[in-house]
C-alpha cells in the first residue's frame, strides 16, 4: 500500500513538474510575442513618419538639374520629426565636428534600425523596410556632404569673385551634385517599394499576428 502510494506521489509530482514546465515555456513564449510585437510597431511607427516626411517633401519641392542652393531647405524637411529633430541644426552648421559627430550618431542609429528590421519582419517587407531606412539615411548624408561643398563654394565665390558657372566648375560641383541625385533616386526608388499595398498589408498583418 506504502509502495503505491509511493507511485502515485512519484507520478503526481512528475505531473505537476510537466504542468510547470509547460507554464514557464507557455510564459516565456507570450513573453517573447509582446517583445516582438512591441519591438515590430515602434520600427513601424518610426519608418511610417519618415516615409510621411518623404512624401510630403517631395511633393513641396520640386528638384531642377542645376545647383541644388537649397538643399538645407530639403534637408530639414526630411528630418523634422521626433527622432530626428536633434540632427535639423547640423546642415547650418556643416562643417563644424560637433554638429558633425551628432549627425554620424544619428545616421547610425538609422543604419541599427535599418539592418534589425531584416530581422523582425519576414521576408519581402523587413527588406523594403530596410531599404528605405538605408536610403535614407544615406541621402542625408549626401544632403550633408552637399551643403559642405555649396559653403566652401559660396566662400570662394565672395573671397575670389567668382560667377556661380565658375565657382560650380572650379570646385567640381557637379560630381557632388551627381552623388546627391543619385541617392535621392535611390530614395524614391525604396519608397516606391515600400508603400505599394501589397507590401504595407504584409507589415501590418505581421504585426498583427505577433499581437498577444
Amino acid at each position: 500500500m506504502n509502495f503505491n502510494a509511493g507511485i502515485i506521489a512519484a507520478w503526481v509530482s512528475a505531473i505537476a513538474a510537466i504542468i510547470a514546465l509547460g507554464i514557464a515555456c507557455w510564459q516565456t513564449c507570450l513573453s517573447n510575442r509582446q517583445s516582438l510585437f512591441a519591438r515590430r510597431l515602434d520600427l513601424w511607427t518610426i519608418t511610417e513618419k519618415l516615409v510621411c516626411l518623404y512624401r510630403n517633401s517631395a511633393c513641396e519641392s520640386k528638384r531642377d538639374e542645376g545647383p541644388q542652393l537649397t538643399i538645407d531647405l530639403r534637408y530639414t524637411w526630411l528630418t523634422n520629426t521626433t527622432f530626428l529633430q536633434e540632427i535639423t541644426p547640423c546642415i547650418a552648421h556643416a562643417s563644424e565636428t560637433d554638429y558633425q559627430l551628432k549627425l554620424h550618431l544619428k545616421l547610425d542609429d538609422l543604419n541599427s534600425l535599418a539592418t534589425e528590421a531584416r530581422f523582425i519582419f519576414r521576408g519581402e517587407p523587413g527588406v523594403a523596410i530596410s531599404n528605405f531606412l538605408d536610403a535614407y539615411q544615406a541621402s542625408l548624408l549626401s544632403m550633408y556632404r552637399y551643403q559642405i561643398l555649396l559653403d566652401h563654394m559660396q566662400k570662394n565665390a565672395r573671397e575670389f569673385g567668382w560667377t556661380l558657372e565658375e565657382a560650380v566648375e572650379k570646385v567640381n560641383e557637379k560630381s557632388q551634385r551627381k552623388e546627391l541625385f543619385d541617392a535621392e533616386n535611390a530614395l524614391e526608388t525604396a519608397y516606391g517599394s515600400l508603400t505599394s499595398t501589397k507590401t504595407i498589408s504584409k507589415i501590418e498583418r505581421q504585426i498583427r499576428l505577433t499581437r498577444c
